[in-house]
């Protein structure tokens, strides 16, 4: 599902993702991404998302068992 201007909706309502592996993973069970979009700023690819219990709960198993990224110090 495609919403033509996701900008118009609530804050409340809308996830952005800018996590691919993120995206893959709730793709993965069954939700679609009503926007894609590049950041003004960083040109990174976002997804957009209706919030709603099925999403909730994606991202909570998500956190709760996210690959863990250790990164370098410098």
């Amino acid at each position: 599902m495609e919403v033509v201007d996701w900008r118009n909706l609530n804050k409340e309502d809308i996830y952005c993702c800018f996590s691919f592996p993120l995206f893959k993973f709730i793709v993965a069970h069954g939700l679609e991404p009503i926007a894609k979009e590049e950041h003004p700023k960083t040109k990174k690819i976002f997804s957009v998302f209706m919030k709603g219990d099925k999403l909730q709960a994606l991202l909570t198993e998500w956190t709760a068992n996210r690959p863990n990224v250790v990164k370098q110090q410098k």
